[in-house]
């Protein structure tokens, strides 16, 4: 499941740097043009913003009613019970 979404998001990274280099490629000097390349960029990033807000449907999680009530240390105790049950491996790449 991992290796096909990176898969995704190489191909997504491949075709974002190629968009960004086309962009670059619309002044013969692109450093004397940086305003307007950024004013562009953020244009360009909010309409895709816009765009995913109109299409993306976020659904609620619920609770299920009869489930029993949580502490109010539970969030503290599951995570110190992930730190407890994760392999030494991860210790050493976090070291």
């Amino acid at each position: 499941q991992q290796v096909p979404m990176q898969v995704v998001f190489v191909i997504f990274m491949a075709m974002g740097n190629f968009l960004a280099f086309s962009i670059m490629q619309i002044y013969e000097v692109p450093v004397e043009h940086m305003f307007e390349l950024l004013l562009g960029i953020c244009l360009l990033n909010t309409v895709c913003i816009a765009i995913q807000f109109m299409v993306a449907r976020e659904t609620p999680l619920e609770r299920d009613p009869n489930a029993p009530k949580a502490s109010k240390c539970a969030p503290v105790m599951n995570v110190i019970e992930a730190v407890k049950s994760s392999p030494c491996l991860l210790y050493h790449l976090a070291a």
